[in-house]
């Protein structure tokens, strides 16, 4: 015999903190239960604010015996709270209650009725409203959960008019929200609860779609009304994503699109959109058609009164919008109906809106609204595409698959006059955000569009038949069809007819894509194949190719890459001004199996040798002057898997780099390939093997190595047989208490260095107290190599270092500032050893702050033709953009903190210029350039600086810069942003 309930009704109240929503829950449910044989049940995941002090007071008083308060040690979120308060319940239905609703009076006897009209359904709830907001008071904010053509959830009607009569109509559905949701208690138990793999969200919906999937509908009673004010507890949505994903896996298939049918019901018909917003719900055109006729004349009351009968009336809504009388109620109604109809251009009022409000979360949606919005076109036509292939699966699917098929065939339309307008209006606002990283896809797609590509436009297309003249090699080793396709096509786009395609496969390429390839040669003369009988491989064919080219010009072209129509051109440009070149090559990025260009990680900057031996230079596409190609013995066998890293090697070797040209366009779009670890681990050795070789021809005991925990090399250079003198000049006049540090500052430099033969030269103030000079000469007669070098104090530190220079007996001069301490062994062996190569004119070591930060890798000359410290306060470990932060490279300019070059270089230069009052380090290392020699940033030798340094800000009117305002920028698409590298904003040349 069962046991009889001893409650009707149990109502189960999961809280988190907010015991001010909480508070007004339970005593508008006290009002609208009195008399019902009702038990309250409030579980509290361990709240920190007054719930635990006042819940239990507050619920005796309002439901004596039938209220019941169980805290939890901790938080254990909603779905386990809730299966807590079900096993804790004595009623016969159970009420799930989140404690931001405000009950209203009459909801409790329909709601139960429920059960006794619909003997097939498992759950109803109330119609749930927003807090009532002028024009409109109340509008809905959940009235049943449907199930778009895509799978995705949403809420029906969300953000119509609480009076319109759709928010009146009873609706089943596969789910609700559970929110405010009941059900029996017998049922809940039998059904499995709430799944508690997930943490505040999707429980309802998997809980309803396993009920659904038993035969039971739920329903929403339109004559139910409460308020809710949705998601107050911070940190509700941070889980998601993971929630998503486990619905998607666990739950996603019990559920049928369904939106479509709820808008047959209604009169409405739901329309296949512009992809920026893919679905849109209507009322016929007829009644649209006399909407538009009444609103002719309509004020601002009557086209209100419009919209609570036709809320997806979206011209009234920007109707009324422009009537408003204030920008808060526009911004108000902007809000509204972005929960109705949604689009890019709203998301973007929407964000104005918030930030003139100062509404960071309101402004931080919209943003993430605009980004998810700010897709390569690509990708929008693969996801059509994608969801036309799935409807012609799904019964009930066919208006959409026409509609969206007439759609497709008219996107270049769609294209010009909404999806290129908004990113030219998204740009407006982006470009004054700084930094905009470049490896965001969201600002290259931007910047694609409003910069890269319009920089372009002006330029000649190159479609003479004079000119320099290319040939591209393609091997082919097991090549996709569908990507060898896109790569002739994109070769046949050329606006420069002067090219020729050799094309050579061994014996992995099938008789089909042979038969393919055959076609193409057919349809274009230029076009010349050879099939080798053997599985020979990369290398192989790759020579054979080059043996077939007889062009001046050779590139090496992946069938699964792709060239920009105006690529040819730009690089013929380039030619036509400066013949002498030797090797071309351009920014990249890359290309999905969608087409879509992204992950724009290839801003390069002007040639940089230390990158290349880093790996970091990447280069998947370039010209090659054939003859000296041709000398070198063209492509090497078994490197077929660092094929283009050895070539360039091999290929630069002994070459000036003034031979080598960038061009700041990306012109090459690489497919993107993901390695396994193995693979590329595989790789990079091979890579550390390629170096290897090409330093035993060209350094003398040189090694190469992989950096610990990266896939980045670095080379090893050995010391000169005989160890050149090096002459250390520090400069104490900055701070006049390092004298006194004097003698601990020399053991720290001299302890962790084996070199030898080397003299310290301390400048110091001549005026500074006696006891500190008496100290600085003690420190000094107990280390033979320590030379002092009195000096006026009203010095600059230019003319310092040059008088010490002068005084100084080395080959090489170490100019340090006395507040370095070396961190790494052997830092001074690593300094002399970078320097002590023919084309390097200076060096400097890594120094980091007091704050665990870079102080910077060197200077840059960016974009905006300013010189700028990189990674300035960038954590140290950082890898930086491209891994910079952690691997050599070549820079514009050093600084005299720490600077080391030799004695040769100083005097070809004329040293540093002292009628500058500061940057004359920075100018010495841009003469440098002018005399074919390197600056180089060698981050294998660390400081610890002892005091945070200001580093100079230069402007185009500092003579440290002025004088060489003729130099093109070394990165030409780049601006430097504090530690940042960010996209430039105006047209770079």
């Amino acid at each position: 015999m069962s046991s009889v309930p001893l409650f009707e009704a149990s109502v189960i109240i999961p809280v988190y903190n907010q015991w001010h929503f909480t508070k007004k829950c339970l005593e508008t449910l006290a009002d609208t239960t009195q008399g019902k044989a009702v038990e309250i049940i409030v579980i509290d995941n361990a709240s920190s604010d007054d719930t635990e002090q006042e819940c239990q007071r507050l619920g005796s008083k309002l439901f004596g015996e039938a209220f019941k308060y169980k805290r939890c040690p901790q938080n254990i979120n909603f779905g386990p709270a809730s299966n807590l308060g079900a096993r804790l319940a004595c009623g016969e239905y159970l009420l799930f209650l989140n404690n931001d609703i405000e009950l209203l009076p009459g909801w409790y006897e329909p709601l139960l009725a429920d059960f006794s009209h619909y003997t097939d359904i498992a759950a109803t709830g109330p119609v749930l409203l927003y807090p009532a907001q002028e024009p409109f008071g109340h509008t809905v904010q959940h009235l049943g959960i449907f199930v778009d053509p895509t799978r995705r959830l949403g809420h029906l009607y969300e953000g119509i008019p609480a009076a319109s009569a759709l928010a009146s109509k009873r609706r089943f559905f596969q789910c609700i929200t559970a929110a405010f949701l009941l059900m029996p208690r017998t049922l809940f138990l039998e059904i499995g609860m709430f799944d508690e793999h997930y943490v505040n969200g999707f429980e309802d919906v998997d809980l309803c779609a396993r009920l659904f999937n038993k035969g039971f509908r739920m329903t929403v009673n339109p004559h139910c009304r409460a308020i809710h004010y949705t998601s107050q507890t911070r940190g509700r949505h941070a889980h998601d994503l993971e929630n998503s994903n486990y619905y998607r896996a666990h739950t996603q298939h019990l559920l049928s699109p369904d939106w479509n049918i709820h808008c047959k019901n209604d009169d409405l018909t739901l329309h296949v959109s512009p992809l920026l917003s893919p679905w849109k719900c209507e009322f016929p055109h007829e009644k649209l058609l006399s909407l538009e006729k009444k609103a002719e004349q309509a004020s601002f009351e009557e086209l209100r009164d419009l919209l609570v009968s036709n809320p997806f009336w979206e011209k009234g809504w920007q109707r009324l919008i422009a009537l408003s009388q204030s920008q808060e109620e526009q911004a108000r109604l902007r809000a509204l109906l972005a929960k109705i109809s949604y689009t890019p251009d709203l998301a973007l009022s929407l964000y104005q809106d918030a930030c003139a409000q100062h509404d960071k979360d309101s402004a931080a949606n919209a943003l993430s609204d605009l980004v998810a919005f700010c897709k390569p076109w690509e990708e929008y036509l693969a996801s059509a595409r994608e969801r036309l292939s799935q409807w012609k699966q799904i019964l009930g699917m066919e208006d959409f698959v026409s509609e969206y098929a007439r759609w497709l065939t008219q996107e270049k339309t769609f294209q010009k006059t909404c999806y290129e307008p908004f990113l030219e209006k998204f740009w407006q606002l982006a470009k004054n955000w700084r930094p905009l990283p470049p490896e965001s896809e969201w600002v290259y797609t931007l910047w694609r569009h409003n910069v890269g590509q319009p920089r372009r436009k002006g330029l000649p297309r190159s479609d003479s038949f004079e000119g320099p003249t290319f040939s591209l090699l393609m091997p082919l080793v097991n090549p996709d069809p569908e990507q060898l396709k896109e790569a002739l096509a994109s070769l046949l786009a050329q606006d420069c007819p002067r090219w020729e395609l050799c094309v050579v496969g061994d014996n992995s390429v099938s008789t089909p894509i042979r038969a393919l390839v055959e076609k193409y040669k057919t349809r274009d003369a230029r076009i010349h194949v050879f099939w080798l009988n053997q599985d020979k491989g990369l290398s192989a064919c790759a020579n054979k190719a080059l043996q077939m080219a007889e062009q001046a010009w050779v590139g090496l072209y992946d069938h699964r890459d792709r060239l920009d129509q105006d690529a040819l051109s730009r690089f013929s440009d380039v030619l036509m001004n400066q013949p002498d070149a030797l090797l071309l090559y351009a920014d990249n990025d890359t290309i999905d199996n969608h087409g879509a260009l992204r992950n724009p990680r290839f801003f390069k900057s002007q040639w940089d040798q230390e990158a290349l031996l880093a790996g970091s230079l990447a280069v998947p596409f370039c010209f090659f002057a054939s003859n000296r190609l041709r000398a070198i013995g063209g492509f090497r066998k078994d490197e077929d898997a660092v094929l283009a890293y050895d070539l360039l090697l091999r290929f630069t070797q002994g070459q000036p780099p003034s031979r080598f040209l960038h061009l700041p366009y990306p012109l090459y779009h690489k497919h993107s390939t993901e390695y396994s670890g193995q693979a590329l681990k595989r790789h990079t050795e091979s890579a550390c093997q390629v170096l290897q070789a090409y330093l035993d021809r060209t350094e003398k005991g040189a090694k190469a190595s992989i950096l610990p925990q990266t896939s980045s090399l670095r080379a090893h250079f050995a010391l000169p047989k005989s160890l050149p003198r090096v002459s250390l000049l520090i400069d104490t006049l900055s701070d006049v208490r390092q004298l006194a540090l004097l003698e601990a500052y020399v053991h720290a430099l001299t302890t962790k260095t084996a070199y030898q033969n080397c003299e310290l030269l301390i400048l110091y103030d001549a005026s500074a107290p006696y006891a500190l000079r008496a100290q600085t000469k003690r420190a000094a007669h107990q280390e033979k190599r320590l030379r002092l070098l009195p000096l006026a104090a009203n010095t600059t530190s230019a003319e310092r270092l040059t008088l010490g220079a002068t005084e100084a007996t080395g080959q090489i001069f170490g100019f340090l500032n006395a507040s370095l301490i070396p961190l790494s062994e052997g830092w001074l062996e690593e300094l002399v050893s970078a320097l002590c190569r023919e084309e390097v004119g200076a060096v400097a070591g890594k120094l980091i702050t007091p704050k665990q930060s870079t102080l910077h890798a060197g200077y840059y000359i960016d974009a905006e033709g300013l010189l700028r410290p990189l990674f300035h306060g960038l954590p140290h470990n950082a890898a930086g953009y491209l891994g910079n932060n952690r691997l050599a490279h070549s820079v514009d300019a050093l600084d005299a903190l720490c600077l080391f070059t030799r004695r040769e270089t100083w005097n070809k230069a004329k040293g540093f210029d002292t009628s500058l009052n500061e940057g004359a380090a920075e100018d010495f290392c841009l003469r440098l350039h002018a005399m074919g020699l390197r600056a180089v940033w060698w981050p294998y030798a660390e400081f610890y600086v002892q005091k945070q340094a200001l580093l100079p800000h230069f402007s185009e009117k500092d003579a440290a810069l002025a004088r060489h305002t003729h130099r093109k920028p070394t990165l030409p698409n780049l601006t430097i942003e504090g530690y940042d590298i960010s996209l430039a904003c105006q047209n770079a040349q």
